[in-house]
């Protein structure tokens, strides 16, 4: 099994690349980077791809056939600078993957979204994700899985003082708000993709905290 993780250098890319390298099922990993990835673990299994996500015609079309696709893309409104910047990588960008694999046979498209997200939602941010989930729905591959977490707990290399506010406060939140370890999403979705069930499948953030961490 082939399988292709978009967004691998950051926290939930990261844990579903080592976990995918680990499971004996997948024969190979395609880790979509935008620039060099010097901490890329070493591994004869995987392969890291230098892609630009608004033009997939850069890529030769043999290395980004896969089984199943993994979208970890994601950013913030900080580093985003703008609704428009934001939109084009946690909303275009994913579309845009979809699209371009599914196109070459891919069967399973994994995303990460966020607890709450609704294309009619008042939150920008939540209202993006729900228009993107909404949007790779329509892209009708025969398995898609979604994941909706809340807090995202683990090894973070930058800063985020309110995240580490947020992720404090939601141990004491009901179960749909407590923090979800990223390692507890690759879990899940490593699960999803050798069940590889028909149709949708939408994994909340209570659920994703019953996966391994």
């Amino acid at each position: 099994m082939r399988v292709i993780v978009a967004g691998s250098t950051g926290l939930v890319g990261q844990a579903c690349v080592d976990l995918l390298l680990r499971t004996e099922a997948v024969t190979q990993v395609v880790a979509l980077v935008r620039r060099p990835w010097a901490e890329a673990p070493e591994s004869p299994q995987l392969m890291v791809l230098s892609v630009a996500y608004d033009d997939f015609s850069s890529a030769p079309a043999a290395l980004l056939h896969a089984d199943a696709v993994i979208c970890a893309l994601g950013t913030t409104m900080r580093t985003a600078g703008s609704r428009e910047a934001f939109r084009q990588v946690d909303h275009d960008y994913p579309l845009a993957l979809a699209q371009a694999t599914r196109r070459l046979g891919a069967r399973h498209f994994l995303l990460v979204s966020a607890v709450g997200a609704s294309p009619n939602a008042r939150a920008f941010y939540t209202r993006i994700k729900g228009q993107t989930e909404d949007a790779i729905r329509a892209v009708d591959f025969p398995s898609t899985t979604i994941a909706r977490p809340s807090f995202l707990a683990g090894p973070r290399h930058e800063f985020r003082a309110g995240e580490i506010a947020g992720r404090a406060l939601a141990r004491l939140a009901p179960e749909r708000w407590k923090p979800v370890h990223v390692k507890q999403i690759a879990h899940a979705f490593a699960d999803a993709i050798l069940r590889a069930r028909p149709g949708v499948e939408v994994l909340e953030n209570a659920q994703l905290r019953t996966y391994p961490n």
